[in-house]
């Protein structure tokens, strides 16, 4: 929906914002304990990390000729805190799929990824063990989700978070559309939908 709008890019899931943020943590972990402090500051790192993440979504931006970037990986949502306290300017969108789609859907994924020779001792990513490991980690994620973005959390309080329900955007895929251009302060366009 969201890559059919002109002023709009909406890439495939990275992953790298995850890894950014784990970087991120990592630095100032080093530099709190000493080891970057006499190559940097607090706050040089901080700018550094904001520079990179601001310079990876502007170059995508300038390449699909829009003026915002939506990066839809699922994983983010774990660093929604430390984006939002580096990136003031950033929105986030938690977006809730019903449990037993998601575990479905993981589990497929894990069986592909066994089909293809993997062996799933090597996927990082637990939920693709078991449904009833998928199912945990969804809940586990809706729970953090709401708290970092629903209705009472800090973010929502500030503006900068919008949490709806997959099922509503199936069901009512224009109001939804036009809620969410409304949320991140875009006209709607009909090819959206």
């Amino acid at each position: 929906i969201f890559d059919s709008h002109p002023d709009i890019a909406c890439g495939p899931a990275t992953g790298i914002i995850d890894e950014i943020a784990y970087l991120y943590l990592s630095m100032l972990s080093s530099y709190r304990s000493g080891i970057l402090s006499s190559y940097c500051s607090e706050e040089e790192i901080r700018n550094t990390i904001a520079s990179t993440v601001r310079t990876i979504y502007r170059a995508y931006a300038t390449k699909k000729g829009a003026r915002i970037v939506v990066d839809r990986s699922p994983n983010n949502i774990w660093s929604f805190p430390i984006i939002a306290d580096l990136i003031p300017e950033a929105k986030f969108i938690h977006l809730i799929r019903d449990g037993r789609d998601v575990a479905c859907s993981q589990r497929d994924v894990g069986e592909r990824l066994k089909a293809s020779g993997q062996p799933i001792e090597n996927i990082a990513d637990a939920t693709f063990r078991s449904v009833f490991h998928c199912a945990a980690v969804w809940a586990e994620t809706v729970r953090f989700g709401w708290e970092q973005c629903g209705p009472t959390s800090p973010l929502a309080a500030q503006g900068r978070s919008f949490t709806t329900f997959y099922e509503n955007i199936v069901l009512s895929p224009e109001s939804q559309a036009r809620n969410l251009c409304s949320f991140i302060d875009i006209t709607f366009d009909a090819k959206m939908l």
